[in-house]
């Protein structure tokens, strides 16, 4: 990853981290993907004290916590969800 991209990828997360805490927000966000898009982020990284990984976490726990039971059942849907958790 280039120094921009890597830029574009923290303002995205720092942004998505930002909006989640509003529930209406957190759900349609979730409902969109982007957990899965975030569970991506985590899997595949190599070392898991980046800040970008640190972000990723935050996003994610904050789409759980705010979205309820209705972002846990759409990010379970996810295949790799539970996997890449655990790991």
């Amino acid at each position: 990853m280039n120094r921009s991209s890597i830029d574009t990828t923290i303002s995205v997360l720092e942004a998505l981290t930002a909006v989640s805490y509003y529930e209406p927000i957190a759900v349609e966000v979730v409902k969109l993907g982007v957990g899965s898009d975030l569970l991506r982020i985590i899997n595949e990284s190599k070392d898991f004290r980046s800040y970008v990984i640190s972000l990723a976490i935050e996003a994610l726990w904050n789409l759980i916590e705010v979205g309820g039971q209705i972002s846990i059942t759409y990010l379970a849907s996810y295949p790799e969800a539970i996997p890449s958790l655990k790991s």
